[in-house]
């Protein structure tokens, strides 16, 4: 989802080898891992993880990592372990009395046939240095979590179009991937590479928006923020979104407008093939096909101008392209 919204995706802390590695060993070690059937999360991330490998190519050109092990070893923006147990608290609310959770750090997973590694930290350390990160870059923390939008914003977006264009896109994107479908990392570069005019397009739109969310912002608290983003989505995209939908599924013209021309070009053969022979008949006949598919190319290019200008049909495109 956030991969529909940004041209990057960046994940601080986190090294996946380029090379360096056996590909069939590799695939025997994801397989002996699948082949333990252990359900806990920390194994399922790691199987999750090996198989990115595969399909790292495609990935990178719209995820940032890592470019060096030593980065995520020794990550610029590590979190203190204070940072870390506070994020804890922020998501989970207080801890029982004389209670202390086990938190996970940083995780290595040596790759067969190299001396590479996988690196990554854990949850709440990723946490930690993903807001560390996006202090000192200007990058903003986002995910696709309700619960988790505004963690770590400090400041209000107020007055920030960049920020608001931002939040707006990406509840625009919960209208429409309630639930993402399967895709591969090379399918979804191929459809951002065709519908490269239609998210310039869709962000324009969003920037447009971000004035009218602006106003409506009385605070910074994020609950209110999100209520409101939410509000000028209900209200301003799904409607539009839905005559959008209605208008590119129906004909670019009414068919009773296309009976008609249907019926004139008819009447124009016979005329003419009454008048002057089946030679003048069609000649007059492909007089009026002309003048139809004239009408019909000028129909379909004052459509695509409305598409365009509304910015929203890129959203659509994501649509029929996840379903």
């Amino acid at each position: 989802m956030l991969g529909v919204v940004f041209d990057k995706v960046h994940f601080p802390g986190v090294y996946l080898p380029r090379g360096g590695y056996d590909p069939t060993e590799l695939s025997q070690e994801i397989e002996r891992l699948e082949g333990l059937n252990d359900n806990c999360s920390d194994t399922r991330l790691l199987i999750a993880a090996l198989n990115t490998l595969q399909t790292l190519p495609d990935l990178e050109t719209f995820c940032q990592f890592e470019s060096e092990s030593s980065a995520a070893a020794h990550p610029a923006f590590a979190p203190s372990g204070a940072a870390v147990d506070e994020i804890y608290d922020v998501i989970h609310g207080p801890r029982p009395e004389g209670w202390w959770p086990t938190i996970k750090g940083t995780s290595y997973k040596g790759i067969p046939g190299g001396e590479e590694s996988v690196i990554y930290p854990g949850a709440y350390h990723y946490l930690g240095g993903a807001m560390l990160k996006s202090s000192a870059t200007g990058i903003p923390v986002v995910n696709d979590d309700h619960s988790l939008a505004q963690l770590g914003v400090q400041t209000s977006p107020k007055g920030d179009a960049t920020a608001l264009s931002t939040l707006l896109a990406l509840e625009c994107t919960r209208v429409v991937l309630p639930e993402v479908g399967a895709m591969t990392p090379g399918q979804f570069v191929d459809f951002r590479e065709q519908n490269k005019e239609n998210l310039r397009a869709f962000r324009r739109g969003m920037m447009r928006l971000a004035a009218k969310l602006d106003n409506m912002i009385e605070d910074g608290d994020a609950q209110h923020v999100a209520e409101r983003t939410r509000f000028v989505v209900d209200t301003e995209i799904r409607p539009a979104l839905d005559e959008l939908r209605a208008d590119v599924q129906k004909s670019n013209r009414p068919w009773g407008v296309r009976a008609v021309d249907a019926a004139t070009v008819g009447a124009a053969i016979v005329a003419g093939f009454l008048a002057g022979g089946p030679v003048a008949g069609a000649i007059e006949g492909l007089a009026k096909i002309g003048d139809v598919i004239s009408k019909e190319a000028q129909a379909g290019s004052d459509a695509k101008e409305r598409r365009n200008k509304n910015g929203l049909f890129y959203l659509l495109e994501v649509e029929r392209f996840v379903r």
